[in-house]
Formats: structure tokens, sequence, C-alpha cells
């Protein structure tokens, strides 16, 4: 026998010997090294994913059965919630806050005290929300988008994840607005725990209320507003219409065009405490938008 055939039968001899020290339970037998190796290397992805260390960028790291150091490599996963992820969409105005940064065709609008963030934390689907907060010194923290695509410029439908923080119900609120916030608009909006809807001009508003706000948990609210007749209506939430609302007041002067849209939280009077809401998966189209 050749030296180098001699060489690869001596580290097969090796590796027999480990193989056999583990499958006869026996850890004693054997090359004690070669068991070691053995065992080290014998990581099962059952083992990596319920024994190993959890690594604190998310990632996991797998150890031996004998209690020696981990084994280097690292599994990094991304730790952002995992959700369904948005559909694509083709109607007439899509935001999804999928992006780590705001879509350039949107306004932040801070009137003091507010804050807004796209964030990870609280979702309702894919791996990002909105979420507006104001202080108790705050008044607005709200996006406009003053580009409103022609087509629902007068009408349109809507759908949106809406989620409330449980201490939400302080008086009035303002959370979607059709029209200059100052000027002629029709919003959707709470008064206390309930939804309230509204037109409103420079003569005053015209509100309706009924139906209740969901807080810690996003509900899916289904909308129509109508420039034209002053038709502002919360049409379901999470499918039911009897959480639904509908102005009882039409403007004596009508609100032709929605000028500008506005999202966010917007409220008249002082605040007990600071509150908090997030947006996910706004959705607006010249046609009822169905919850997924």
């Amino acid at each position: 026998m050749s030296r180098k055939n001699k060489s690869i039968a001596f580290v097969l001899g090796l590796a027999l010997v480990a193989c056999a020290s583990e499958f006869d339970g026996d850890p004693g037998k054997g090359d004690a090294k070669a068991g070691t190796d053995a065992a080290r290397l014998d990581v099962s992805y059952d083992e990596v994913g319920d024994t190993g260390d959890t690594n604190p960028d998310g990632g996991v790291v797998g150890a031996d059965a004998s209690g020696d150091a981990p084994i280097a490599d690292v599994v990094t996963v991304d730790t952002a919630p995992e959700t369904a992820p948005p559909p694509s969409c083709t109607a007439a105005l899509c935001e999804d806050f999928e992006s780590a940064t705001l879509d350039a065709r949107w306004a932040v609008t801070n009137d003091g005290g507010g804050a807004f963030e796209v964030q990870t934390a609280i979702v309702a689907r894919g791996k990002r929300a909105a979420h507006f907060h104001l202080d108790q010194s705050g008044d607005a923290i709200y996006l406009k988008l003053a580009a409103v695509p022609k087509a629902i410029q007068s009408h349109l439908f809507g759908r949106m994840f809406f989620y409330a923080a449980p201490d939400v119900h302080q008086g009035h609120s303002r959370f979607f607005n059709a029209g200059p916030v100052s000027g002629p608009h029709l919003e959707i909006g709470s008064y206390i725990d309930g939804w309230q809807v509204t037109s409103f001009d420079s003569k005053g508003e015209y509100p309706a209320g009924g139906g209740k706000v969901p807080t810690t948990k996003f509900a899916c609210v289904q909308f129509e507003l109508d420039g034209a007749s002053n038709a502002v209506k919360v049409t379901a939430v999470d499918g039911k219409t009897s959480d639904g609302t509908t102005t009882s007041q039409p403007l004596p002067a009508k609100v032709p065009t929605f000028s500008e849209i506005t999202l966010g939280f917007y409220h008249v009077a002082a605040l007990d405490h600071p509150m908090d809401v997030y947006f996910d998966e706004l959705v607006l189209d010249t046609k009822a938008v169905a919850c997924p």
C-alpha cells in the first residue's frame, strides 16, 4: 500500500471510531478527541432552534451537547414582525408605509407637541406602519397630500387599518380629512369613544356620531366621502356595518374639490395625557375598497 493510501486509511479509521463512539451511546469509548469533534459537528437544525443561545441581533448560535463554546456561525434574521405582505395595489392612491423613509408625496405637519415615525413595532400587515404621537401640549401631527389624484378629487372610497391606544378617547379628534384642514372639508374622527364624521366650513361644523372606535388592535375601517353631497360615512369596521355612521346635516356650502388629503392625529381641545394612533395600508379609489 502506498504512503498516500495509508494516510487516507488512517483518517477513515479515526472517523469510524468517532461514529462508533457516538452511536453506541458510550462517550468513554473510542478516541476522546474524535468523539468530541463528532459531537461538535452533530448539531441538527432542531438543536440550533431549540437549545441554541439567542443572539441579541436576532440570530441564533448553536451550542454543542457537552457545553463547550458555541459554534461561531450566526444566522442573522430580520427582526421586524412577520405578517402577511400587502398585495400589489391598482387603486387611485395606495400607501402601505413599507419604505424605510416616507414617500416624498407626503408632507409632515407638526403644530407642536407631536411626533411622527414609520416604525416596525405595531403593524397590521407587512413590516411597517405609521405612528402619530401627541404630547399633552400638542395640537396636531399629520401627513398632508397636496397632489390628490384627479379621479378622487370630489368623491372617494377608502380603506385603512387603524389602531388607537387605549387612552385615545378624549373629546373630539380627527384622523382623516378630505379638503384643507382649516377650510371646508369632510373628516373622519372620533368623539369620546365613538366615531364622529363631520362636514366643516367657515360657518361651523355639522357632525354625526355612531359606532365605537376600537382600541389596542388594528381594525379595518371602510369609508366614503362625497364632496358634491357632503356625505361622510364610515361604512364598516372589520366588516361590521353596525359600527359605521354617516352625516345627517349637510353643509350649506358644498365641498366640490378635495384640494388636499390629510392623515394623522388632530385634537381639537387640550389633552389630559399623551395620545397615540397608528395607520397602515391606506387605499383610496373611485369604488368601494374591500378589507382583505
